[in-house]
Parts: structure tokens; sequence; C-alpha cells
């Protein structure tokens, strides 16, 4: 009988073996720019005043909670000034697109991208041979006070 946790361990082994980390080639089409210093400010205001589908509302609404997430795990302390640029489009290192717009060709347009998941987050989604599949809500590029760009 093969336990679960076995199981895990063969498709992690598998799935990371496979996995690549596609970096951004080219932002398009801003749409918002924004500094992280008075962001919650601006994000309130947009949320009330725009007109949002429910991706882009929640892209904006849980930005700054998967922020401060990503900073403290890149222990990230100095982000006064920093710049939040947040775009409809990327073009990726292999050329290809991911969009989050309400409006490419006249319809809203919101890619789907694999993640491969590390074994603690292996249980926590439903996965097809170690890899999630998501929608992407907001593509935000940010522009810390260094002139570092994540």
């Amino acid at each position: 009988m093969v336990q679960r946790q076995d199981i895990v361990t063969n498709l992690s082994a598998k799935s990371n073996q496979n996995a690549k980390i596609i970096y951004p080639f080219k932002f398009n089409n801003l749409i918002w720019k924004f500094n992280l210093n008075n962001a919650q400010e601006f994000i309130n205001e947009e949320l009330k005043n725009n007109n949002l589908n429910s991706k882009l509302h929640f892209g904006l609404n849980n930005l700054l909670e998967y922020l401060n997430i990503y900073f403290g795990l890149m222990k990230q302390n100095n982000l006064n000034n920093s710049i939040v640029k947040i775009y409809s489009s990327v073009t990726i290192q292999n050329r290809l697109k991911i969009h989050t717009t309400n409006s490419y060709y006249g319809k809203a347009c919101y890619s789907n991208v694999a993640v491969a998941m590390n074994l603690e987050e292996l249980f926590k989604y439903l996965l097809d041979h170690g890899i999630c599949y998501e929608q992407v809500c907001l593509l935000a590029k940010i522009e810390l006070e260094a002139k570092n760009l994540i």
C-alpha cells in the first residue's frame, strides 16, 4: 500500500525537475501607477470610483496583503517611496503574453498560468502531477527605492 506522503514526494520530485522559472520580458499597457506609501488610499479610491470586474477587484483588494507576505519572505524592509505599477499584460521570456484586462479585442482576457507547488503546499490545492493552474488577476511591477526591480 502506497502512503500519501510517498505519492507527494514522488510528484514533487517529478514536478520540480520539469519546473522552469519564467521571467518577465516586457510589461505592456500601464493601467495605474502609485507610491507604496499611499497605496491603501489609492486602492480604496479605485475600488470605490471605478466599475471593476470581479477579477480586477479581487486583485486590487488583496494586493497589499500579498505584497506584505512577499516582502516578509524576502526580508525586504525599506519600502519607502517604492512605486507600484499595474499593467494589463506582460510578455514573458518565451515571447508568450499574459493578459489581465477587461478589453482584449473587446472581450475580457485573464490568462491561466501553471504554478509548480512546493511540498508544504501540495495538500492545500487540487493538482495535476504537482502543478496547480490559476488565473492571473493582476500584474504588478514594484520599483524599490534603491532601483532594484522585482
